[in-house]
């Protein structure tokens, strides 16, 4: 009797077997036209399989981090590795504001949490920033006021606890910024009648807290949902029963938030009519929740760090996971660790500077980080700088007969601009003429291409710098003008 072929998977080979297996058992069965009902069953039965065959690889691929498509599928998966996906974090700049107006001998008062405004443009949506320190504004002082992207939410509650571990609440608004979420729960001494709010402490991992330590986590899901996640009574106190959990935060758009220079021009409520936006400055740090290719990056690494700093690749690897960090590397030098990390930067090919700021915000994090995952008596510092090398690029494209040169050089740009995206450039990088070459001639239209820039074969960003699109000088030689 034959035997069912078990590696047959798809529908053509499952209807053959099951074919063959039936001439077997029933003889006398022999009709194979497709309006007989038993070819009808047999094609249903092979299609069944068919689908459950797919479905079965799908759940197989999901079950590895380098195959895996669904961002569910990672962050189960960083669960299992303990590995604490990055949270979506804020862009920050600085809002100057105009006090020309405001009458001699006043001064108007701009409190901390005051709005600013960065109309939405063709390419970005409407950007809210918040200040975080209040400022006074006078007809000669025109305050530069430090501004973090965000709208806020105060005193949400968010459900009452039951007094079991583990308890789990979601915020109401997705796309959270994970540092601004701060917690309490209605469970201290009864003030004028009411319970007061006790604050809770964001802790990374709750095994990591005291029995009778008030803390939270916080979990993404896949919808960027932000769940806020109570102790065992083990590890983390678990709320009084009955008592109501209120969450403040702010949520964004993230990376978007990375806004070009004089983007921000108002308040959303002027404290005073004498005020006005005179300028702002670019708008950085401001990142997603952590992608699935970079869980796919950081979750081995995680693991092989065992979220300890040791060696140097240690420090270069677990660098990514400090919030904000977009880009990072590092150097040893005389016992000291020197991190070199940069946010992201939204419109990196348009980016004059020859240098990266790094805000001394996020250099505290950075070292405040590895503090208890390095060896004692070790040393790590935040560079304060990243360095950026333009490469300028001349070159005449010659177009071949019937295309739009137009067309064809504006192609050739996009093509070169895809090369120093912020995505595509990363530290210690060498760029060969060879790949400029081949970037135009792969290029639909273009016949050949000359050079005169850059003039050497290579062009190196350094080990502790990044490369960046400099000016683009592209001339088109034939073809169709147009």
């Amino acid at each position: 009797m034959a035997s069912i072929n078990y590696s047959n998977r798809d529908y053509e080979s499952i209807k053959n077997d099951l074919l063959l297996r039936a001439s077997e058992i029933v003889p006398e069965w022999t009709s194979r036209d497709p309006s007989d009902f038993g070819v009808l069953l047999v094609d249903l039965w092979a299609y069944f399989a068919d689908v459950l065959h797919y479905y079965v690889d799908r759940s197989a691929k999901e079950a590895f981090i380098t195959t895996a498509t669904q961002r569910e599928s990672l962050l189960a998966l960083a669960s299992l590795f303990d590995y604490a996906p990055q949270l979506q974090t804020a862009a920050a700049a600085t809002v100057v504001v105009d006090g020309s107006n405001v009458p001699a001998n006043q001064t108007v008062v701009i409190p901390s949490g005051t709005v600013f405004v960065a109309p939405a443009t063709t390419t970005s949506p409407i950007v809210y920033f918040s200040s975080t320190s209040s400022a006074s504004a006078s007809a000669s002082l025109n305050p530069a006021i430090p501004v973090v992207e965000g709208q806020i939410v105060v005193d949400e509650t968010v459900g009452t606890s039951n007094g079991l571990a583990n308890q789990r609440f979601f915020l109401y608004y997705p796309n959270v910024i994970g540092n601004s979420v701060a917690i309490s729960v209605l469970e201290g001494p009864v003030v004028n009648g009411s319970p007061s709010a006790v604050e809770y402490v964001y802790i990374n991992k709750l095994i990591d807290a005291a029995s009778n330590s008030k803390v939270f986590t916080v979990n993404i899901n896949a919808d960027n949902e932000t769940e806020i996640v109570f102790g065992n009574g083990v590890n983390g106190k678990i709320p009084n029963p009955g008592q109501s959990i209120v969450a403040s935060y702010r949520y964004g758009v993230g990376a978007s938030g990375n806004i070009e220079i004089n983007r921000i021009t108002q308040f959303q409520a002027s404290p005073s009519q004498y005020l006005s936006v005179f300028s702002s400055s670019v708008a950085t740090g401001g990142l997603n929740a952590e992608s699935l290719e970079s869980l796919r990056v950081n979750i081995p690494n995680a693991f092989a760090t065992q979220n300890r700093a040791v060696s140097l690749s240690d420090y270069k690897a677990l660098v990514l996971n400090v919030g904000g960090v977009a880009k990072g590397t590092a150097s040893y030098n005389s016992g000291t660790v020197t991190v070199y990390a940069v946010p992201f930067v939204n419109n990196y090919l348009s980016y004059e500077s020859d240098s990266i700021l790094v805000s001394t915000e996020l250099r505290n994090s950075i070292v405040n980080y590895y503090e208890p995952r390095q060896m004692i008596g070790a040393n790590v510092t935040a560079a304060s700088v990243v360095n950026l090398t333009a490469v300028n690029i001349t070159t005449t494209v010659n177009v071949l007969d019937g295309f739009i040169a137009s067309s064809v050089l504006t192609d050739v740009t996009n093509a070169l601009n895809t090369l120093f995206e912020f995505d595509n450039v990363f530290f210690n990088q060498t760029l060969s003429k060879g790949t400029i070459y081949r970037t135009i001639m792969d290029v639909t239209g273009v016949d050949y291409a000359t050079l005169s820039l850059p003039s050497t074969e290579t062009i190196t960003s350094g080990q502790y710098g990044l490369l960046k699109k400099g000016t683009f000088t592209i001339t088109t030689v034939g073809g169709v003008t147009g």
